[in-house]
């Protein structure tokens, strides 16, 4: 998130510059109660934003970018710590440097259950403008991976920024999309890998730019994001095409898959119609080789070129939310992985604008957040058992969760709950329990999943 200062209710927080500085909070799940550990500012004299997030254990992974050059000679060092030395910006080990205007990095932070303690950052950009937007990381070993965009051709670095080994290019200086693998050694990173996405002609949809996620069990890492209508051209790799681009400005997910020393393209499919379509979250259940897309659109199904989705319902509004399931197979002929579109389910009313924002998966079970602009009933989705028939206020959209079964050809709707306050921005499952953050209020919710099943695989959003 993004605070320029705290107030008598926060955290212990290291005291931060007059810019927006990046942070993050520990929260603590007491049961009936929360609590507020520590906070920890990230930057400098300049704007730094924190856009990503994971966790593995007590490491913490932070992503973001910042226009405030530090080093370890010169370390971010306007902060106050109210805990311990240990948490103070200042101890952060950097690697790499920042070499342009924003630039893109990677930090990692340790959790000791009452202060924070900085590890290292690693710097990823070159002499222009570079953002890191998205992380995932590898559950079975300590790789991580960073998607974002870059108008820099070569990254600088004296400590191997310059060192990655590259698919593809950016010689034109163009803000492409790229994903780089970094393995984290405990005390210090090591670059390892980096792809250029070659979406010339690609712009981001309502600020969301890239999503990331990764299914271990068969190395791929995916990608998705949209463009904003018209043609685009690949400049140098081009993976297998799928779908149809219609034009209007539409959504596409990315395979890349990690092949230990490098990366390989395999494949883009194209989801969307003729006119606007939007990509706001994308989740993989990593049991059955699915990916889960969230997102809303203005085009009615079927969609030209993807009329294999198996749509349960109409699309019934102008800006309708939709999830879409994708399964990513092996093709023994071909020797290559393919994507094979399954089920569609629509999320909305007629004369309303629905967005999915959010995602989250356990087991079987899809968790879909999202933000509607009216109260009327959706008219295809009268599976959904609604805890409370319209949103207790309005505030800038009225924020949903609704629980959705994968039954493998068709999705099951579930259950629906209302929430207050803003749009969600995250949501995150821990056994029955799940957690919204919301957009633009800082807040967080907790839902209980009450419904008795067997789900006993927790899988989290790339986003959460």
């Amino acid at each position: 998130g993004i605070i320029k200062k705290c107030g008598t209710d926060s955290p212990n927080y290291a005291e931060g510059s007059i810019y927006a500085e990046g942070s993050i909070v520990r929260i603590t799940d007491n049961g009936s109660t929360t609590s507020l550990p520590w906070g920890q500012y990230l930057g400098g004299s300049s704007g730094d934003f924190v856009t990503a997030l994971v966790v593995k254990g007590y490491n913490i992974y932070i992503g973001g970018y910042s226009a405030s050059p530090a080093s370890n000679s010169v370390p971010w060092d306007n902060a106050k710590n109210k805990n311990t030395d240990a948490g103070n910006e200042k101890n952060i080990a950097w690697y790499g440097t920042h070499s342009g205007y924003v630039e893109g990095f990677v930090i990692k932070i340790t959790d000791n259950g009452t202060t924070p303690k900085p590890v290292w950052g690693q710097w990823l950009g070159g002499a222009n403008f570079d953002y890191v937007y998205d992380l995932a990381i590898n559950e079975k070993n300590d790789d991580i991976y960073v998607s974002g965009r870059s108008q820099s051709s070569t990254w600088g670095g004296e400590d191997g920024e310059d060192g990655i080994s590259w698919k593809g290019d950016n010689v034109n200086k163009k803000l492409k999309l790229f994903v780089v693998k970094i393995t984290d050694g405990g005390a210090s990173p090591t670059l390892k890998w980096g792809q250029w996405l070659d979406l010339i002609g690609y712009s981001p949809t309502y600020g969301v730019t890239c999503i990331l996620a990764i299914n271990e069990k068969n190395c791929g890492i995916y990608v998705s994001g949209g463009i904003g209508g018209g043609a685009f051209t690949w400049e140098t790799e081009r993976p297998h095409e799928y779908g149809t681009n219609s034009g209007g400005g539409e959504v596409f997910i990315i395979r890349v898959t990690d092949t230990i020393t490098t990366s390989r393209l395999d494949w883009i499919q194209w989801l969307g119609g003729e006119k606007r379509d939007f990509v706001h979250d994308l989740v993989v259940n990593k049991v059955n080789n699915s990916i889960y897309v969230g997102g809303g659109s203005f085009s009615s199904n079927p969609w030209a070129g993807e009329e294999k989705i198996s749509w349960q319902t109409l699309h019934s509004g102008n800006d309708e939310g939709f999830v879409v399931k994708i399964i990513d197979n092996f093709n023994t002929t071909t020797s290559r992985w393919e994507p094979n579109l399954g089920w569609g389910q629509w999320l909305g009313g007629k004369e309303e604008a629905e967005r999915v924002s959010c995602l989250a998966v356990r087991g079987n079970s899809i968790y879909a957040g999202g933000w509607t602009t009216g109260y009327t009933s959706w008219l295809g989705e009268t599976a959904i058992k609604w805890n409370s028939q319209t949103p207790p206020d309005y505030i800038g959209g009225g924020p949903f969760v609704v629980k959705i079964t994968d039954a493998g050809d068709m999705p099951r709707l579930r259950w629906g709950q209302w929430l207050p306050g803003y749009p969600p921005g995250a949501l995150a499952v821990s056994g029955k329990n799940i957690y919204m953050v919301g957009y633009a209020s800082s807040t967080v919710k907790k839902l209980t999943d009450n419904e008795s099943d067997n789900n006993n695989a927790i899988f989290f959003g790339c986003n959460s």
